[in-house]
């Protein structure tokens, strides 16, 4: 009796399994929000993360994805060099739950920028009346932008300057400000970035005039002794953390060019890391430039050609002059290289300047190279807008850049130690064509002829004494 009753115990666990299993097989295969809470409450180890990250959640075919979860993940969209606007993988139109949160903007910048404090410079590089200014300028370009209107254009501003001006992560400012994806703030970053380039592009970077030329070349003749050199230019890389693609180089180049007081006059950025792809170089290089004409030369007034002060990265051109190779130079050539040296240094204190102030440029930059782009051109613009604005000398305070001593002596400037024990994401670039002009070789021994003597001035031959001293 008691074997039969056995049996039948057995026999019913044994049904009820089956049944336990059947109904498990049968659940719907969306997650309750219960469930999915427990698991978020539940602690984990770093095997059971492990296991968890294995897991193929491809496999749930009628998963729906909830706003939330991807805190700390940034989401990847595919996309192509020649993309020309912000297209988001998400349209946040459609969280109709979102919900704004306080954060750093409500409680720490806000009070900061009431106050005008140095912090507030620290973060931003410019004072309260310059970041006011540029909310009204880009606010008309951000209408449209598919960022929840709860987040506002100051604080899509402000964000996007401490990203700049900090160096800081997309996943910090997540956090920070309390927003629930990196998808979000990676697209207020970018449009933001390029809404700031489109504004202040037509303001600072105009399109140069012969006019403008002239009056470049006069800078450059009576602060830095130099005649004829209508701006500084050099070709420069912005190296990226990681390639995202095995396709995409690892960083991107920058030409630029510079007036005497630091201003960038023109910024390009070429295609597939070359400097000739870029729009200014292939202008540069192709002497479409409206330079001034050269005049009637006579032996009282001599007119040479105009041209920018290169180095030795550069091709010798008709209006690119670089430095005379090799050690032992003539007087005459020692003298040449001195004074294209002293116009060309200007450059170099220009983007120090940038990459002291602007934080992002302080290691490899973690972006794509479309993004990047978007990120180094509205820094340039925003320096040209400081430098405009900033009528207290903050930011590029005296002595700040290279500076010249009352014996002519160049003075290193404090922005080096500013970028000390750094490894910058600016790293100098050579240009890849070195196909020299036949006439510039006998324009750059003309011009230092004249340098030599009609257009000596007195400090160059203490100059070269003191090398050879």
């Amino acid at each position: 009796m008691l074997e039969e009753h056995h049996a039948v115990g057995s026999l019913l666990f044994m049904y009820i399994c089956a049944l336990y299993r059947r109904l498990k097989r049968d659940q719907p295969e969306e997650l309750k929000e219960a469930e999915i809470q427990q698991l978020h409450q539940r602690p984990h180890s770093d095997e059971e993360e492990n296991i968890q990250h294995a897991t193929n959640f491809d496999t749930y075919s009628k998963f729906k994805k909830r706003p939330g979860y991807f805190e700390s993940v940034e989401i990847q969209q595919p996309h192509s060099d020649e993309e020309k606007s912000i297209e988001p993988t998400i349209n946040f139109e459609t969280y109709s739950k979102f919900k704004k949160r306080p954060g750093i903007f409500e409680s720490l910048f806000l009070p900061m920028k009431e106050q005008d404090s140095l912090e507030f410079f620290k973060n931003t590089c410019m004072n309260a009346a310059m970041f006011d200014s540029l909310v009204f300028m880009i606010k008309v370009e951000l209408v449209r932008s598919n960022v929840p209107k709860e987040i506002t254009v100051e604080e899509r501003l402000a964000m996007t300057l401490t990203f700049l001006a900090k160096g800081l992560s997309y996943s910090y400012i997540v956090r920070v400000h309390k927003l629930d994806w990196v998808e979000l703030v990676r697209t207020i970053l970018l449009e933001t970035s390029e809404a700031l380039w489109k504004v202040l592009q037509p303001l600072y970077f105009a399109k140069p005039t012969e006019a403008k030329y002239s009056e470049l070349a006069k800078g450059f003749l009576e602060k830095w002794h130099l005649p004829y050199c209508v701006g500084a230019v050099t070709n420069e890389e912005i190296i990226l953390a990681h390639s995202i693609r095995k396709t995409e180089y690892n960083h991107i180049i920058l030409m630029a060019t510079c007036d005497t007081n630091y201003k960038l006059t023109s910024v390009s950025i070429g295609n597939n890391g070359q400097f000739s792809s870029s729009s200014y170089g292939h202008a540069l290089l192709e002497n479409i430039l409206p330079l001034p004409g050269t005049g009637q030369r006579t032996e009282v007034n001599p007119s040479f050609p105009h041209y920018f002060a290169g180095d030795y990265s550069f091709p010798l051109l008709n209006n690119l002059m670089r430095p005379f190779p090799g050690m032992e130079l003539s007087k005459r050539r020692q003298i040449f290289n001195y004074r294209l040296s002293r116009g060309h240094q200007v450059i170099e204190n220009t983007l120090g300047i940038i990459a002291a102030r602007w934080h992002i440029f302080k290691k490899p930059i973690t972006a794509k190279s479309t993004e990047c782009k978007k990120f180094v051109l509205a820094v340039c613009a925003l320096h040209n807008f400081i430098m405009s604005n900033d009528t207290d000398h903050i930011y590029c305070p005296e002595k700040y850049a290279d500076w010249e001593d009352e014996n002519h002596i160049i003075k290193k400037g404090d922005w080096r130690k500013d970028i000390e024990d750094r490894n910058p994401a600016i790293s100098h670039s050579k240009c890849l064509i070195q196909k020299s002009s036949p006439t510039a070789f006998k324009q750059r021994e003309d011009l230092a002829k004249y340098f030599e003597n009609n257009g000596a001035v007195e400090f160059q031959d203490e100059f070269i004494r003191g090398i050879h001293s």
